[in-house]
C-alpha cells in the first residue's frame, strides 16, 4: 500500500505521547545542533501553529502504527527515521501544543491587563500632574519676592513627560519644601505656615512620585506580544524540521519498497511539496495568515 488513511481522534496526540515512552530532551538537543534560532523563527513564522500540529498529530500517528507492525525488512528500508526520533518529534509536538495554548492565554490576559494598567497609569499620572501644579503655585507664592527661592521652585518643577520626569519633579518640589521647612528663615517659615505647606504635604509629594513610578513599572512588566510570538515561531520551526525529516524518511523508504506508506502532508503541504510525489488526500483550504 502506498498511503494509510485513518480517522484521528481529537486527543490522538495525548495517546501517542503515552505510547512513545519517556521524553529525552538530550535527543532534541542533538537534532538541533547547528540550527540557528533566527532560521528556526523565520521558518516557523511562515505557517500557523495549528496547521503544523494538525499534520504532526496525524502523520506521527500513522508512522507509529506502521512501524509497530512493520516487518524487519520494511524497518531496515526506512532510513533517516527511528522510533526514538519519532518519540522526540511527538514530545516536541505535545510541548508545542501546550506553548500555543499558553501563548494564547497570556496574550488574552495581557490584553485585559493592558486596558486596566493603562487606565491606572493614566489616572495616577493625572493625579500627580494636578498635585505637582498645585505645589508649584503654592511654593512659588511662598517664595514671595525672593528671586533665589523662586528659581529653586522653577528648577524643581521640570517637565511632565515622560512619567519618570514627572516623578522627578514631584521629588524635586518635595525636597525644596523639606529644605525650606528646615531653614532658620523666620519670614519663610511664616509664609509656609500661612500657605499650609508642611511636612505631611512634602510626604504627599514624595508618595505621588513613588506611585507614578510603580504604575509605570507594573505596566512595563507585561510580556511583549512580539517576544511571545517569536518564541512560538521558534518552536514551530523546530517542529517543521522534525516533521520534514519524518516525511523525507518515509518518502525514501517508499521509493525502495512500495509497501511502506508515504507520510503525506495536507495542512503543511506547501512546505513539503518537493518531498512528496503525489497526494492521497483532498487539498486543504487556502493558507490563512500566520497567527500562532
Amino acid at each position: 500500500m502506498a498511503e494509510t488513511k485513518k480517522e484521528h481522534a481529537p486527543h490522538a496526540l495525548d495517546e501517542l505521547v503515552a505510547r512513545v515512552g519517556k521524553n529525552n530532551p538530550k535527543l532534541l538537543e542533538a537534532v538541533l545542533e547547528g540550527s540557528s534560532n533566527e532560521d528556526l523563527v523565520a521558518t516557523g513564522a511562515s505557517i500557523a501553529t495549528a496547521r503544523i500540529l494538525t499534520d504532526a498529530g496525524r502523520l506521527y500517528d500513522n508512522a507509529f502504527d506502521f512501524f509497530e507492525r512493520a516487518t524487519p525488512a520494511q524497518k531496515r528500508n526506512i532510513r533517516g527515521f527511528s522510533r526514538a526520533l519519532l518519540g522526540v518529534a511527538v514530545h516536541h509536538a505535545d510541548a508545542l501544543r501546550k506553548l500555543q495554548a499558553e501563548t494564547a492565554a497570556t496574550s488574552q490576559e495581557n490584553a485585559t491587563a493592558r486596558v486596566v494598567s493603562d487606565e491606572h497609569v493614566q489616572g495616577t499620572v493625572s493625579a500627580a500632574l494636578t498635585l505637582r501644579d498645585q505645589a508649584y503655585k503654592s511654593l512659588r507664592d511662598a517664595a514671595a519676592g525672593r528671586t533665589t527661592l523662586r528659581k529653586e521652585v522653577e528648577k524643581a518643577f521640570g517637565v511632565a513627560d515622560p512619567p519618570e520626569k514627572l516623578a522627578a519633579g514631584l521629588d524635586g518640589m518635595a525636597n525644596v519644601l523639606t529644605t525650606w521647612l528646615a531653614s532658620d528663615n523666620t519670614a519663610l517659615e511664616t509664609r509656609l505656615e500661612l500657605a499650609n505647606l508642611d511636612k505631611p504635604y512634602a510626604t504627599e509629594l514624595t508618595e505621588a512620585a513613588l506611585a507614578v513610578r510603580a504604575a509605570v513599572a507594573t505596566a512595563a512588566k507585561r510580556t511583549s506580544p512580539k517576544a511571545m510570538q517569536s518564541a512560538l515561531d521558534r518552536e514551530d520551526g523546530v517542529q517543521i524540521l522534525l516533521l520534514g525529516q519524518m516525511i523525507r524518511a518515509f518518502e525514501g523508504a517508499h521509493d525502495r519498497d512500495s509497501t511502506i506508506p508515504r507520510l503525506v502532508p495536507i495542512s503543511t503541504r506547501r512546505l513539503f511539496n518537493h518531498n512528496t510525489k503525489k497526494r492521497a488526500e483532498p487539498e486543504a483550504p487556502e493558507e490563512e495568515p500566520k497567527n500562532g
